[in-house]
């Protein structure tokens, strides 16, 4: 097994905090979203499925969406972030195994 050397000045960069940030605002967003879409549900059933329920529940449906594809996309960004300061000792691209 490869021993995995974690450059931690470049997780400390401004550019690692940056994008750090903007994933865990995305995911407050996207957790706010979704419990307004499943407050919006219970809202749209308990009136018996009328206009505008279901009018507010499609709104946060795609309010909901949206937060889930911004988590998403921040999160994958962080991941390849890490994945380049992530290191083995002997890399497959110097050669060695």
């Amino acid at each position: 097994m490869r021993k995995v050397e974690l450059c931690l000045a470049d997780l400390n960069s401004e550019h690692a905090q940056a994008l750090l940030n903007a994933m865990k605002d995305a995911d407050a967003t996207f957790q706010k979203a979704r419990a307004n879409y499943q407050q919006a549900l219970e809202i749209a059933t308990a009136s018996g499925w009328s206009e505008n329920a279901v009018s507010g529940l499609s709104q946060e449906g795609r309010d909901y969406a949206h937060a889930l594809t911004h988590h998403t996309s921040t999160t994958m960004a962080w991941l390849r972030y890490v994945d380049t300061v992530v290191r083995t000792p002997k890399s497959k691209w110097t050669g060695g195994e």
